[in-house]
């Protein structure tokens, strides 16, 4: 996905000399941001963008739109749906679909998400297939799914399994918090709708901290009589 991604340049090039849009550079930097380079979703923008300015839009509308655009949008909606999604076993389908809410995913991580035993298989037959998979390190542990993919499929997990969503985060807030990632963990319970768990999460954090200024204090103080 890297060597097939647009640079800055390049995206400024389409949107402006091939599609004709005279956008700002701030715009094409944004678009090519939000889009990582993706030349097909540079493209259903560049269309999306043709047709508010085919119907008269203020400029504000314009902007507007490449501000807000997402995985949410109905023709990247429309196209990742029908032209990857639907095309993908149901076994990737149920993978991609209950992994989708989680920023970092792992092997094990999505072993115990999907009740699969065969994640990492899975994840780098994702990415041979230029799934939006991206890879973080260079030992494959860890990965994340490109942002209009992400929000594709959330919004689809949460039409057809809205019961499943808080499961997910649950799931993933025990997950993080049993292996040390404190932030990860307090992120998903409150996603799940759990901020008691997310305040005991945090609890042994507010101790520690209150023990260590407790401790700055008294030596702190055993200085100021000692001189």
């Amino acid at each position: 996905m890297d060597a097939l991604g647009f640079s800055e340049r390049e995206s400024a090039d389409f949107l402006n000399e091939s599609m004709r849009l005279g956008l700002s550079a701030e715009n094409t930097t944004l678009l090519n941001q939000r889009t990582e380079g993706w030349a097909a979703g540079l493209q259903l923008a560049a269309l999306a963008l043709q047709a508010i300015r085919q119907h008269g839009e203020t400029e504000e509308a314009l902007n507007d739109f490449i501000r807000s655009f997402s995985g949410g949008h109905r023709h990247v909606m429309d196209y990742l749906t029908d032209e990857v999604l639907q095309r993908q076993s149901p076994a990737i389908q149920t993978f991609l679909l209950q992994t989708s809410p989680i920023e970092k995913l792992t092997a094990p991580l999505c072993e115990a998400m999907t009740g699969t035993r065969n994640a990492q298989a899975m994840l780098e037959s994702l990415e041979r297939a230029n799934l939006f998979l991206v890879p973080l390190d260079a030992e494959r542990q860890w990965y994340r799914y490109h942002p209009l993919w992400a929000e594709m499929l959330q919004i689809r997990l949460q039409r057809e399994q809205p019961q499943q969503v808080a499961h997910i985060h649950h799931q993933a807030s025990e997950w993080f918090a049993h292996n040390g990632f404190l932030d990860e963990a307090i992120t998903h319970a409150m996603a799940a709708g759990e901020p008691e768990q997310a305040a005991d999460l945090l609890e042994p954090v507010a101790k520690s901290i209150g023990d260590a200024r407790r401790k700055r204090d008294s030596a702190s103080v055993a200085e100021q009589v000692t001189i």
